[in-house]
């Protein structure tokens, strides 16, 4: 980097601060106090810098031909580091932007019922407070008088007014905030329902300037994110034809330290768009100095943008986020990874809670072993319920075949007797959803792995039979004393006469399967030396020989493929373009699957876990599946 650019940056990451000295320039730059002495004295001659306070306390401060002078120097680098800052980044202050209106409310977003006791902004400034941010600033516009009033008792908290939010990007409100941001901050989008443990995750980060990002949602309005093996941000785009990679989707979470935002303003004083939106500055400066993207797997949140979005995060998400937090117990994944490991407890370290559907999940790093360093790896707690569902006994030498084989990520460690288990991380990796798997080749590469798995030499001891697991589901349902659905007894024997329909005409096959095929237990690691990337299928817990329908019919349920992508999914799946056999047969265990998790579904509801909606969905979509079926019969 050049030295004088990089006097400059230091400068202006100082922006705001209490006075510093020459020595301290000379200390964080590692140049001479002579040198820094003689490019300030130059610096001042070109009225790129003016000090505002005395010779013995120096208040250096860029002019605007300073900050014009960053952007042209930085322009001729192709990529830097930007220099440590003056100050310590500590992130003890937030900004959260809540300026526009949507057709979401008649009121702003932010100050949404997510319950009968929880409004949106409030929720967030408290989760924010629980981690030690101690200065929040929020950005309104739309109603701001409603906001006003709202946090009249809500003490550490600045509102900045902006008047032109409604024709004016979210870059115009951040800016606006400028004056009341001295330091490294969290930066949020007003209009976010989420997992509190987003923001364990983005505060353990070690990275200064970090987006967060999950897999994509499929909302339809998503800011698509490409990133590179390392990690860096590479692209953003709300237009899914101009990336690359469909890596991942911006969240509306992130780190950004001053230097950088100080950076972004600088950028922005030359921006002739009033509607420019902060990701895109983000993303066109990533190309100046690395930005991380950080992902977060099986964490819920929702961006509420409609009135759709307003019912889905009041129905479906906050009741998903209210069990997840209930299940957060930090100190007890640390100590279930010491016991497991078998390390000191100063070996583990940044424990997070990371979600989970059937299993409670974290995440972690780890020393294991002499002379190494630190680790990702994924802990896995099993969740309520699941040993009346699940046999985790032939689990672990399963998953221990298809570790071998490359299918599944490294185990360190699997107990089959308490259904704990501890992987490595996969580096860079982001987990499929339902919206990625729909993306061709994405679920061509899956075809490919299910293919490899289905034909592989593995030996599983143990057979997998729907009829069996549909009847271990009913025996604990009824142990339960649960009450099923209408037309449970009708879905029986509709059962049963496909079920003779597959064995007597299409016929069954018996080979190694995963079992539980949804998006989610694929995930994909970003290669920087490969063609391809790597793809992995996780979590063994139901595998055995089976009909490999069975798992094709899985993955075309739970990503919920159009008839168009089921067809081209199964053309690469066999090679073959019209297989009427193997179509019939996944139409068949389709069918079977809505049922059978139809039915873990109340096991899991009476376990204390409410999956009553996804459940009925299931059972009757399984009874429209068993129609067509029966049609061929």
């Amino acid at each position: 980097m050049n030295d004088t650019l990089k006097i400059l940056l230091l400068i202006q990451s100082a922006q705001n601060a209490q006075s510093f000295s020459q020595r301290r320039l000379a200390e964080v730059s590692e140049f001479s106090l002579t040198k820094v002495q003689s490019i300030l004295s130059k610096l001042e001659s070109l009225d790129n810098v003016k000090n505002l306070g005395s010779r013995q306390k120096p208040q250096y401060r860029l002019t605007s031909a300073g900050k014009q002078s960053i952007l042209d120097s930085l322009s001729k680098h192709t990529r830097i580091q930007l220099p440590m800052s003056l100050r310590k980044s500590t992130f003890t202050t937030a900004v959260i932007l809540a300026a526009g209106h949507s057709t979401a409310s008649d009121q702003p977003v932010a100050l949404s019922k997510i319950d009968e006791n929880t409004i949106l902004l409030l929720r967030n400034i408290q989760k924010l407070v629980d981690r030690g941010i101690k200065h929040i600033v929020i950005v309104c516009g739309y109603q701001s008088e409603l906001i006003e009033t709202a946090l009249q008792d809500t003490p550490d908290v600045t509102l900045v007014k902006v008047k032109d939010y409604e024709h004016a990007g979210t870059m115009s409100s951040l800016s606006q905030a400028g004056t009341q941001i001295n330091d490294s901050f969290l930066l949020l989008e007003g209009d976010l329902l989420f997992d509190d443990a987003m923001l364990d995750v983005l505060l353990q980060d070690t990275t200064e300037n970090t987006i967060l990002v999950s897999p994509l949602s499929g909302s339809h309005d998503e800011a698509f994110v490409d990133f590179n093996s390392q990690n860096q941000l590479i692209q953003i785009s709300k237009d899914i034809r101009q990336m690359n990679r469909l890596s991942a989707e911006m969240i509306g979470i992130s780190k950004v330290s001053f230097a950088f935002y100080q950076l972004m303003l600088s950028a922005y004083m030359r921006n002739k768009n009033p509607w420019l939106n902060y990701e895109y500055l983000i993303a066109q400066l990533s190309n100046i100095t690395p930005v991380n993207c950080l992902v977060t797997d099986d964490l819920h949140w929702i961006d509420i943008d409609t009135p759709k979005d307003l019912v889905k995060a009041i129905q479906d998400v906050f009741p998903l986020i209210k069990a997840n937090e209930s299940d957060n117990k930090i100190d007890q994944a640390k100590q279930t990874i010491v016991n497991a490991l078998n390390i000191p407890s100063q070996n583990v370290k940044n424990v997070v809670y990371a979600g989970g559907m059937t299993n409670t999940n974290y995440s972690a790093e780890i020393i294991q072993g002499e002379n190494k360093g630190w680790r990702e790896c994924f802990v896995r707690i099993p969740g309520k319920g699941t040993s009346k569902l699940i046999n985790r006994m032939t689990e672990k030498p399963n998953a221990e075949q298809a570790s071998k084989l490359g299918f599944n990520v490294p185990t360190l460690f699997m107990d089959p007797t308490s259904g704990i288990k501890i992987t490595e991380t996969i580096p860079g990796a982001v987990t499929f959803s339902a919206r990625s798997m729909r993306i061709p080749s994405n679920y061509h590469q899956v075809a490919r792995l299910l293919y490899q798995v289905h034909h592989s030499k593995m030996n599983f001891s143990n057979n997998f039979s729907f009829e069996s697991e549909w009847s271990h589901y009913e025996s604990a349902a009824n142990d339960l004393s649960i009450n099923y659905y209408d037309y449970y007894s009708d879905v029986k024997e509709e059962v049963r006469k496909a079920n003779q329909y597959l064995k007597n005409t299409l016929g069954v096959k018996s080979l190694p399967c995963h079992n539980d095929l949804v998006p989610e237990n694929f995930i994909k690691g970003i290669s920087s030396s490969r063609s391809e990337d790597s793809l992995y299928l996780i979590d063994w817990e139901y595998s055995g020989n089976n009909d490999p329908a069975w798992d094709l019919a899985a993955l075309i349920n739970e990503s919920e493929l159009s008839r168009a992508e089921e067809d081209d999914f199964l053309a690469h799946y066999s090679n073959v373009s019209d297989n009427l056999l193997l179509k019939r047969k996944v139409l068949v265990y389709k069918a079977f699957q809505d049922v059978l998790w139809s039915t873990w579904s109340l096991v899991k509801t009476a376990s204390g876990v409410d999956f009553s909606e996804y459940g009925k969905k299931r059972f009757e979509r399984a009874r429209k599946e068993l129609s067509q079926v029966l049609a061929y019969v």
